[in-house]
């Protein structure tokens, strides 16, 4: 309120009506892939790579596109194509390996990525390069963990 007794928004109607997009598309996009996760039989691969890489993808920054919609599609894509292929690899823990090492470089020189939309000031290079690196740290722990425990069912 003000001194008026008028009341007055924290925020802008388009930063609300953005948020409010932002949570519609994330909650259509995590029930979209749950269902085909479930029609797939893949629910474990699904929720694990949510787990591993949302955090990460939050982190690291990467590739955007200028329509949240071609985002949207992008997006499912990779998820629906990385949950459909591990399932169908030959020799999965070399590939699944090879993939680990190769992402695991690629984060530790370059995240985080900003872009024209967010540039990233010399703090936050500082602060999202750091959880990027450890977030990337503990996929390669819990890989290598899997293997010793032997927990294959989740990538086949």
């Amino acid at each position: 309120m003000d001194a008026e007794g008028n009341y007055t928004p924290k925020y802008s109607d388009n930063v609300v009506k953005f948020g409010l997009g932002m949570l519609i598309r994330s909650a259509i996009f995590i029930l979209l892939n749950l269902c085909i996760a479930l029609f797939l039989g893949k629910l474990w691969q699904f929720a694990l790579l949510l787990v591993l890489c949302v955090p990460l993808r939050q982190n690291a920054g990467g590739f955007h596109l200028h329509s949240q919609y071609a985002c949207f599609i992008l997006s499912e894509v990779i998820v629906l194509g990385s949950v459909f292929v591990t399932g169908r690899l030959t020799d999965k823990l070399v590939l699944q390996s090879l993939i680990l090492f190769l992402s695991v470089i690629i984060i530790y020189f370059f995240a985080p990525i900003g872009n024209s939309e967010k540039v990233l000031d010399d703090t936050e290079i500082k602060v999202y390069g750091k959880r990027s690196r450890f977030l990337s740290g503990v996929d390669v722990l819990l890989f290598v963990l899997s293997i010793h425990m032997q927990w294959y069912g989740i990538s086949s």
